[in-house]
């Protein structure tokens, strides 16, 4: 250890996250092929949003 370095039980720096893989899926909405995370279903804002609208409820689908 030079005078420098600091010993590991001050290192208080977070570790750095991975970087997500990303996998190429259909939209649920539009069909179009894109690359999204894990937990990405939507290829867009537009097709996020239509979902939210079309969103299943107590009382069934909603329509615009």
């Amino acid at each position: 250890m030079t005078k420098f370095e600091k010993p590991e039980y001050l290192d208080q720096s977070k570790p750095k996250p991975e970087e997500e893989k990303l996998i190429e899926r259909n939209c649920f909405i539009c069909g179009k092929k894109a690359k999204m995370g894990r937990f990405e279903r939507y290829c867009n804002v537009h097709c996020r949003n239509t979902a939210t609208r079309l969103d299943s409820t107590a009382h069934g689908i909603k329509f615009r």
